[in-house]
């Protein structure tokens, strides 16, 4: 059963760059409680390293852009993976824009 799961998610990894059809099918392809629930399946199989694949490609899109569970899952995979270059590079462009935000925000409305 995880293997079935872990070749699909196996797609994704981009070789070549392919990126916009990465992308086109995390936007297009199915509803995003369906890719939640497919990189949690993943998880609980034992495939975080597809799991993490695809939820890279997730927080990439404008779909999830803003969504802070699959932002804070795919920290939580980057730090069990020992990724953690990423995960500090992800926690920095986090806080930053974060911070670009709120001063854009008071510029604006002062």
């Amino acid at each position: 059963m995880s293997a079935r799961f872990c070749s699909l998610a196996d797609e994704l990894t981009i070789v070549g760059g392919h990126v916009t059809v990465a992308l086109a099918y995390v936007t297009t392809g199915e509803y995003p409680e369906l890719l939640r629930l497919r990189i949690q399946m993943l998880m609980e199989s034992g495939c975080e390293g597809y799991s993490l694949n695809l939820i890279s490609w997730c927080v990439r899109s404008p779909v999830f852009e803003s969504d802070v569970a699959m932002r804070a899952t795919y920290l939580l995979l980057l730090h069990r993976l020992g990724r953690t270059d990423d995960f500090h590079n992800q926690v920095f462009c986090s806080c930053l824009m974060q911070l670009c935000l709120s001063v854009a925000a008071s510029i604006l409305f002062v």
